[in-house]
């Protein structure tokens, strides 16, 4: 689940969004004694002294549903809606609030995924943002 290490991070927070980090995959986290051990995929190429504050990373580019993000269609028409609001104080906010420091997004269909010929058709379609 969590894939990148930050590194000089702050109890607050406030050190988000953070690009001081290790980018190189985790392959396994687990308890050494009173200590927690990161093992990684491959050499880290990095150097953070004894003492360095660190946090386990999501990826982040995650799509946010607004809306649907199961929805099948079928013969008769369906309504999916939703709302992205606010900012969550940190990580990730369930795809209900933006991550902090977000500065824009785009507005995506991901539709008939992986399903061969289907169709879509879109009917009343609204996008509303609210300040």
């Amino acid at each position: 689940i969590h894939e990148r290490v930050a590194l000089n991070t702050k109890e607050d927070y406030s050190d988000l969004p953070n690009k001081d980090y290790i980018n190189v995959k985790i392959e396994e986290v687990k308890k050494d004694g009173d200590a927690w051990m990161i093992v990684f995929d491959g050499p880290i190429k990095k150097t953070a002294t004894a003492g360095t504050k660190i946090r386990l990373h999501s990826n982040a580019g995650h799509i946010y549903t607004g809306g649907s993000n199961t929805l099948v269609a079928g013969e008769e028409w369906k309504k999916a809606g939703g709302t992205i609001k606010g900012h969550t104080q940190y990580g990730f906010g369930g795809y209900k609030a933006w991550p902090p420091g977000t500065a824009y997004a785009r507005f995506v269909v991901l539709a008939n995924y992986n399903k061969g010929e289907a169709t879509l058709q879109l009917k009343n379609f609204k996008i509303e943002v609210v300040d």
